[in-house]
C-alpha cells in the first residue's frame, strides 16, 4: 500500500475556467487618472464629434449631463456655450475657424457664475482635438490686482518726481528773484535799474515781450522806462489807459475769457489771441509805475512755473 502521507498536495491552477463566469475587466487607468484631473478635457474627432470627456468637464464648466456627452457635435457645444454668455458669437466663429486650421490655439472664457475657465486646444493625430479647460479665476484676479498695484506705484512714483521737479523750478525761481533783488538794492541810478530790470526779464520769461513804465514827475502820464524783446517801450501813456490802473490791482487778459483790451496796448499791434499782464509797480504804498507782459502764442516750455504768477 502506498503511504499518501508524502504525496505533495495538488498545485491551485491560475487559469480561468471557460466555463466559469466572466471576471469584470479592471477600469481604464488613463480615464481614471482624467477623472481626478483638476482640468475638464474632451476630445474631439476630425469631423468635430465628441469621442471623449472626463467628468471633471461638468463641474469646471458647470454643465449639466445632457450639455455633454459621447457623440455630442462640436458645433452644438459651441453654441451652447455662447447661449450661455461665455464668449459672444464673433468669438464663437473665431474659434470655429481656428479648430478647421488644425493648429494650437486659447483663449479665455467667462463662465455664468463669474468664474474665468482658460480654454486650450491642441491638435491630436488624426485632424482631431484635445481641449482642456482650467479654472483660472483667482490667478486672473491676482493677476489684475497685481497689475493695478503695479501702475499705482508707478503713478505714485510719476507723482512724487513731478513733486520733486516742481519743487526744484521753484528754488530756481527763488534764487533768480533773489538775484535780481540783489542788483535793483546795489542800483546807484534809474539807469542802472531799467537796464537791470530789462535784462532779467529777458532771461526770466524768454518767452514774452513787455516793457516798464513809470510816472512823470507830474504825475499825469506814465513814461516807457525800458522794454525787452520788442523794439522800443511805449513813449507816453495815460494812467486810465491801463485796465490794471482803474482797477488798482493786476489785470490779465485772455483771449478766450471775458477781458478786453487795455487802451495803451491797443496801439502796439497786439495779437488779440495772445495773453498779457498789467501789473502796477507799488513802492512805500504808492504806485510808481507799470510793468506790462505779453506772453507768445507759440511759447514753449521753460523754467517757470507759472509765468504770469510768477511776474505778479
Amino acid at each position: 500500500m502506498n503511504d499518501l502521507s508524502n504525496t505533495p498536495p495538488a498545485r491551485k491552477s491560475w487559469l480561468v475556467d471557460s466555463d466559469a463566469a466572466p471576471q469584470k475587466a479592471p477600469p481604464n487607468l488613463a480615464m481614471q487618472i482624467m477623472n481626478i484631473m483638476e482640468q475638464g478635457i474632451i476630445e474631439w474627432s476630425a469631423d468635430g464629434i465628441c469621442e471623449m470627456h472626463n467628468t471633471r468637464i461638468y463641474d469646471v464648466l458647470e454643465l449639466a449631463g445632457e450639455d455633454i456627452g459621447i457623440g455630442t457635435e462640436r458645433d452644438t457645444f459651441l453654441k451652447l456655450a455662447e447661449a450661455r454668455g461665455e464668449f459672444d458669437a464673433d468669438a464663437r466663429k473665431a474659434a470655429s475657424i481656428k479648430f478647421n486650421a488644425h493648429k494650437p490655439f486659447s483663449f479665455d472664457r467667462l463662465i455664468p457664475s463669474g468664474r474665468i475657465v482658460s480654454t486650450n486646444a491642441r491638435p491630436s493625430c488624426g485632424g482631431g482635438y484635445v481641449v482642456t479647460f482650467t479654472d483660472v479665476t483667482e490667478a486672473r484676479r491676482t493677476a489684475s490686482k497685481l497689475a493695478k498695484a503695479i501702475d499705482e506705484v508707478a503713478e505714485s512714483e510719476r507723482r512724487a518726481l513731478d513733486v520733486l521737479q516742481k519743487e526744484r523750478r521753484r528754488q530756481k525761481e527763488a534764487e533768480m528773484l533773489g538775484r535780481l533783488d540783489e542788483w535793483l538794492q546795489s542800483c546807484k541810478t534809474l539807469a542802472e535799474l531799467f537796464e537791470i530790470v530789462q535784462a532779467f526779464m529777458s532771461k526770466l520769461l524768454p518767452q514774452t515781450r513787455g516793457e516798464l513804465m513809470v510816472y512823470s514827475n507830474s504825475r499825469d502820464v506814465l513814461d516807457g522806462a525800458c522794454s525787452w524783446a520788442q523794439p522800443a517801450a511805449l513813449a507816453q501813456m495815460a494812467p486810465d489807459g491801463c485796465w490794471a490802473r482803474r482797477r488798482g490791482r493786476s489785470y490779465q487778459f485772455e483771449p478766450d475769457g471775458l477781458s478786453f483790451l487795455c487802451d495803451h496796448v491797443c496801439g502796439q499791434n497786439h495779437q488779440g489771441d495772445a495773453t498779457y499782464i498789467c501789473v502796477p509797480i507799488i513802492a512805500h504804498g504808492d504806485t510808481v509805475g507799470l510793468l506790462h507782459i505779453q506772453f507768445d502764442l507759440d511759447r514753449t516750455e521753460h523754467d517757470i512755473l507759472d509765468p504770469k504768477s510768477f511776474a505778479i
